[in-house]
This record gives structure tokens, C-alpha cells and sequence, in this order.
């Protein structure tokens, strides 16, 4: 039985992994994505002009910031500042996590599953007693394979099911209500925060939520 289970589980990832293919291709998404790029360059733009520089885009959406001899060059959110080490490491949800613990730094209640053990997925799930988020462990971003507001067990399933298209390992953690925020620090000195709101949709009385 729970490897026929097993078996649906890794079917119905690939399914998702279809659907989100085909989303891709999709006009709205192609146009969040511009969006997104486009967000990001206004950013890096206004913080050039506050400190004198210019930018001369060289391609790919990869963007130079140049002041006298020092130039910079940045994607979207990443700049040159990081190395390949430090950026697989924030990669691994799993390893941030208990490097943090480790710090004394709170972090929600969570398990880490290298592989499928779904009754220590529903073990946490009914511990918890409230609703759980389901992540890929290893790898994503942007809310890549993350489903939210998990509270039952076909739910879960369904949000394993999700995560595993993307990463073999999952992260099963607390959902936490509040503000998101995104600190940036610089030698340990804070130099931007990020409010992240949660999207909302507005309703003219007619149409349906995805129009």
C-alpha cells in the first residue's frame, strides 16, 4: 500500500511538473516575469543615481554599475558580491535552518525529510495542529513548489506531491502569520529592509478572480 502510494505521489509530480511547463508559456506569466525584471531594474537604477554611478545593461538582463573604476554587476537580485559557496548554501532551506538554530536564532517548528516518510509528515502535521507550509528543501526560490495553509492530510499529500517536482527533499515547517520582511546586511551593518505583502484582489461584483 504505501509504496502504490509512493508511486501516485511521484505520478502526480510529474503531472505538476507538466502544468508548470505549460504555465510558463502562458501570456500572463510571461508578463509577471517583465514585470519582475522590470522592478528590479527601476531599483538598481534609483540606487545608481543616489550614489552617482550609471548603468549599462550588457545583456540577459545582467546590469553594470559603473562610478569612476569600480564596477559592479548585478542580476535582479543577485550581485557579484556573493561567491558560488555562499550561494548554494542559502540554497539548502534544510542547512540555513539549523545553522540558525545553531546561532540561537528562532525558527519555526519544522521537519526535514530526505526522503518520503509520509507518517512522519502526518506525525508533524497533527503535532502542529494548525496549518503547515511544504517546501522544496534543496534549490528553489521565489515560492517554487511551496504550498501554504496546509491543514489536512489530502492536503498534505497533495503539497508533497507539489514540492517533489521540484526537489526530492522536503521541508515541512509551522506557518507563521505576520509580515514577511527581507533584511539586508553588509558586514553587519543593516542596510535595507523589504516588506512583502501578501497579494490581494479587489472585486468589481462581475468577474470571476481569474479575470
Amino acid at each position: 500500500m504505501y509504496l502504490l502510494l509512493r508511486r501516485a505521489l511521484d505520478l502526480l509530480s510529474f503531472y505538476d511538473l507538466g502544468r508548470r511547463y505549460r504555465r510558463s508559456r502562458r501570456e500572463d506569466v510571461r508578463a509577471m516575469r517583465r514585470r519582475r525584471a522590470g522592478f528590479y531594474a527601476r531599483s538598481w537604477a534609483d540606487a545608481a543615481e543616489r550614489a552617482g554611478a550609471r548603468l549599462a545593461p550588457l545583456g540577459r538582463g545582467v546590469i553594470e554599475i559603473r562610478k569612476g573604476g569600480t564596477r559592479v554587476r548585478v542580476f535582479e537580485q543577485a550581485t557579484a558580491l556573493g561567491d558560488p559557496v555562499s550561494d548554494r548554501l542559502i540554497l539548502s532551506k534544510a542547512v540555513v535552518y539549523q545553522m540558525l538554530t545553531e546561532a540561537g536564532v528562532p525558527v519555526p517548528r519544522y521537519r526535514h525529510l530526505k526522503e518520503l516518510h509520509l507518517d512522519e509528515a502526518r506525525s508533524f502535521l497533527d503535532e502542529i495542529g494548525g496549518p503547515v507550509v511544504v517546501k522544496p528543501a534543496h534549490g528553489t526560490g521565489a515560492g517554487a513548489g511551496v504550498t501554504t495553509q496546509v491543514r489536512n492530510h489530502r492536503q498534505l499529500l497533495r503539497a508533497l506531491a507539489w514540492s517533489r517536482a521540484f526537489c526530492p527533499e522536503t521541508l515541512i515547517e509551522e506557518q507563521l502569520e505576520g509580515h514577511n520582511y527581507r533584511l539586508l546586511f553588509l558586514d553587519g551593518a543593516l542596510l535595507d529592509c523589504v516588506l512583502r505583502q501578501p497579494p490581494t484582489i479587489v472585486g468589481d461584483g462581475r468577474s470571476s478572480i481569474r479575470q
